[in-house]
């Protein structure tokens, strides 16, 4: 197949050799330098204009714009139970059956531009979740949440949708709700005190590199406490994303084995995502 622009003729086949048509991503033709790629193309492309022309023609994207919208997300009940990738996966399906434009990647294995900004371990309950997706034509917020929301399983909601306000990069921070039940709250309110009263409590954490030591103690900052019936209610901001950074459930299996409680009742929610600044990440 061959392509009539005034007196020149390029040839698709080249293109198709050297990655140029639908198969290119817009963030490699953006910088890649042009000029390689002429001389790599060989001389059917005579000029800078004829081969921008067949990147126009061949469904390159470098000038187009994606709506992004953001979603709060519940994920509560025995959606607690789903692993991170099974959640990802699932909301890759709600978004083909809700028929919403979502936007795909460029490249020889397209997927949809859909993230959670982190992952939520396995058996925690969410009301602070947040969905990302890219659109590939302008969208009405509410609609999106409604079509997609009649998609989703039973045990996950979305609570909010809105405009991103900041990058991925600037989540710093998650606040849990940790409840631990108690027939005496107000002694297990001491016990808790003298736990952090100890010079460190180091625990094995396994990391991409191999197990890790950290002292948890360094990484809790217990926000509000809470005596209630039945129940010592905790409220816990956690470093993310960084080496240091726990999961919740290490800070509560070191705490239950100090004041000789059971781990497995205690309800731990993830309630909100935030920056550095501990300002909710929106």
């Amino acid at each position: 197949m061959q392509l009539q622009q005034g007196s020149q003729i390029v040839q698709f086949d080249l293109l198709r050799k050297c990655g140029l048509l639908a198969h290119t991503s817009a963030a490699f033709l953006k910088n890649c330098c042009t000029e390689k790629l002429l001389v790599a193309c060989g001389s059917d492309f005579i000029t800078y204009s004829d081969f921008y022309f067949i990147l126009q023609k061949g469904g390159n994207r470098m000038s187009e714009k994606f709506e992004k919208l953001r979603f709060r997300v519940a994920k509560t009940g025995r959606a607690k139970y789903i692993s991170h990738l099974d959640v990802v996966r699932c909301v890759q399906r709600a978004i083909r059956r809700s028929g919403l434009p979502v936007h795909y990647t460029n490249g020889f294995h397209p997927h949809m531009e859909a993230v959670f900004a982190t992952a939520l371990p396995l058996g925690m309950e969410s009301i602070g979740e947040v969905l990302e997706i890219c659109f590939a034509e302008p969208v009405e917020p509410e609609a999106a949440r409604t079509c997609l929301q009649a998609s989703l399983p039973e045990g996950m909601k979305l609570l909010q949708v809105y405009q991103p306000v900041h990058k991925m990069g600037e989540l710093a921070y998650v606040r849990y709700r940790v409840t631990i039940p108690s027939e005496q709250p107000e002694q297990l309110f001491e016990q808790w005190h003298a736990f952090l009263q100890q010079p460190e409590v180091l625990v094995e954490k396994k990391s991409k590199r191999g197990m890790r030591t950290v002292d948890l103690l360094s990484q809790i900052d217990c926000q509000v406490e809470q005596v209630i019936v039945g129940a010592l209610v905790l409220e816990w901001m956690l470093s993310v994303g960084q080496p240091e950074s726990v999961n919740p459930n290490l800070i509560v299996t070191a705490f239950a084995s100090f004041a000789g409680v059971s781990a497995e009742q205690v309800q731990i929610c993830r309630t909100q995502l935030c920056t550095a600044e501990q300002t909710e990440f929106l």
